[in-house]
């Protein structure tokens, strides 16, 4: 239970800190540099994008070869280290570099995504709808606090004191994931096959056909486009057009509190709950047996093989945000 929470707050802090001041932008590095063009805001977030996008994959070699908790830890002590540079930078090219800076460490917590389903996942008996609807609604609910949190920085005499306050919450839960989740490898447990390598035997992996992916791609593409090309200016506009901060944070959030409100529908009715717990409850049992076949069968090994559990075969859910 613990672990889900560390994790959920992980997830949270990552949308949260690459989203709280995605509509206040031009407000926030004109008050910071006295920047009054907004194509200065586009640069700078093409640049934050090209280095969120490099590191990803980066993030993924390195999860072949270190555990998931010492990912999640450098990336937010690196985050934190960042986030107290942004306070301090004299200038927008430094601010810009530190910028790309905290994208790049912070894209190692879309690690614990995949993690925090897995976690849901177990707790409720393998009902993946369940582990979903968590994950939706912490989604959502950081969308929420994001937009208040960013409204708040923009709002402070001195918004450097704000994004000080993220280095501080970096720091807080790369401890808290340490404590937690480092020190308890089966906390986050991701079945694999015999030999490390590989999803568990029942397992089953469902391919689209080559003009089915590129299909759900293209539009996957088209709908980020749609929400995250205005996304920066949304508060500019409202403020050209005679509203208020207030009134551009409230319109922001918006979405996002319809999207919590519409989440209780998704859980399934009650018998096709019980049905599918006792579904996951047998499939367990199966897991099981089967693992402790597996472990007869190694105990005639040589020993120094890979451990019975692996990180590297998650799939990361595309963020919308990155």
């Amino acid at each position: 239970m613990r672990a889900r929470v560390v994790l959920a707050l992980v997830v949270a802090l990552q949308l949260v800190a690459e989203t709280a001041l995605t509509p206040y932008w031009p407000l926030l590095l004109r008050t910071l540099f006295g920047v009054e063009e907004l194509a200065a805001t586009g640069t700078y977030l093409t640049i934050c994008r090209v280095a969120g996008l490099t590191a990803l994959p980066l993030w993924g070699l390195a999860a072949r070869r270190w555990s998931l908790p010492h990912l999640l830890v450098a990336g937010l002590l690196g985050s934190a280290v960042f986030d107290l540079g942004l306070a301090l930078a004299p200038s927008l090219a430094v601010f810009t570099a530190l910028s790309a800076g905290v994208v790049a460490t912070g894209s190692s917590m879309v690690l614990a995504y995949p993690a925090l389903v897995a976690v849901a996942d177990r707790g409720r008996g393998g009902d993946r709808l369940s582990a979903v609807v968590v994950y939706a609604a912490v989604f959502h609910a950081a969308s929420v606090l994001a937009t208040l949190v960013g409204a708040g920085v923009v709002a402070l005499p001195q918004p450097r004191l704000g994004l000080a306050a993220f280095a501080v919450a970096d720091l807080l839960l790369a401890v808290a994931v340490w404590r937690v989740v480092a020190r308890r490898p089966a906390a986050v447990p991701v079945p694999a096959d015999e030999a490390g390598t590989g999803p568990a035997e029942d397992a089953v992996r469902r391919r689209l056909p080559a003009g089915a992916l590129l299909g759900v791609a293209a539009l996957a593409v088209l709908v980020d486009l749609g929400t995250a090309v205005p996304r920066p200016f949304f508060t500019e506009l409202v403020l050209r057009g005679g509203g208020s901060l207030t009134a551009a944070a409230v319109l922001f959030l918006l979405p996002a509190l319809a999207g919590l409100a519409v989440l209780p529908a998704a859980g399934p009715p009650a018998a096709a709950g019980r049905r599918g717990a006792g579904r996951g409850r047998a499939r367990a049992a199966g897991a099981r047996r089967r693992a402790g076949s597996g472990r007869a069968d190694r105990a005639h090994r040589p020993a120094g093989g890979p451990g019975p559990f692996s990180y590297t075969h998650l799939t990361l859910p595309t963020n919308p945000y990155v």
